[in-house]
């Protein structure tokens, strides 16, 4: 058995009834199988400091492996921000683009993602239009593998403002990328961010200090270069396939 979510600490995010009806649903089910668990594979830390109390059996650590082509990109340029994410409460749009209005980045914005949440969407929308951001934020709906690694190869860095993340994907495939990341430091996030080393970890719901981040890495092509080698590092190490193989 394993755990790409921790249903119980997301459901407070969740605006639509189904989606939190189906987390409320998957944390009974889980309280009543947890006993009967014969072994769990645990992909973060925070799932295992989750889940520890709540099962009888033997937890093996693997983290998430990545494939090749996030290692092997040739084709690298840094153009502008990336924010990666479904578009719902719980992924923390709007703090992201407050951050954006509060910085002094000159680089546009590319936000990936399909909308969850067709109210919360509206009031980024409302927020965008009203700080006159139009123009420098741009929304590119879901997009396919191939057109993803297009992006990541393209951004200086990814933005994540999550209010819950157990050891999410987009992470990992960016610092594969060799790109650094600014994320609220929430769940499993700080167990692969390295602040000051491959990005910078911000005090959740905090948009001063994100924003303040967001401005030091867009002014500084140095400290970019030189967190994007230690994110690829870090990535190289850990989620090659070879490395969890």
């Amino acid at each position: 058995y394993t755990m790409h979510g921790v249903a119980w600490n997301e459901m407070k995010y969740y605006r639509h009834y189904k989606k939190y009806l189906a987390a409320l649903q998957y944390t009974y089910l889980f309280n009543r199988i947890s006993k009967k668990i014969n072994g769990f594979i645990s992909i973060s830390p925070y799932v295992r400091d989750e889940i520890k109390n709540l099962i009888n059996c033997k937890i093996y650590e693997i983290e998430n492996p990545l494939s090749l082509r996030y290692f092997n990109q040739t084709d690298i340029s840094d153009k502008y921000i990336l924010f990666a994410s479904e578009i719902f409460e719980l992924k923390g749009v709007l703090d992201f683009v407050k951050s954006i209005a509060k910085s002094n980045t000159k680089y546009k914005v590319k936000i990936i993602g399909r909308v969850l949440d067709k109210r919360y969407y509206d009031k980024v929308l409302d927020f965008i239009n009203s700080r006159n951001l139009k123009s420098k934020i741009e929304f590119c709906g879901h997009l396919d593998e191939k057109h993803l690694l297009k992006h990541y190869s393209s951004m200086s860095f990814l933005c994540l403002t999550s209010k819950q993340e157990t050891a999410p994907m987009v992470i990992s495939e960016s610092m594969a990328m060799g790109k650094p990341i600014i994320a609220y430091d929430v769940g499993g996030i700080s167990n692969m961010v390295n602040d000051g080393i491959n990005g910078c970890l911000v005090e959740p719901n905090n948009i001063e200090s994100f924003a303040k981040k967001i401005s030091i890495l867009s002014n500084d092509q140095h400290l970019r270069k030189k967190m994007g080698l230690a994110a690829k590092k870090e990535a190289y190490n850990r989620w090659h396939c070879k490395k969890v193989a």
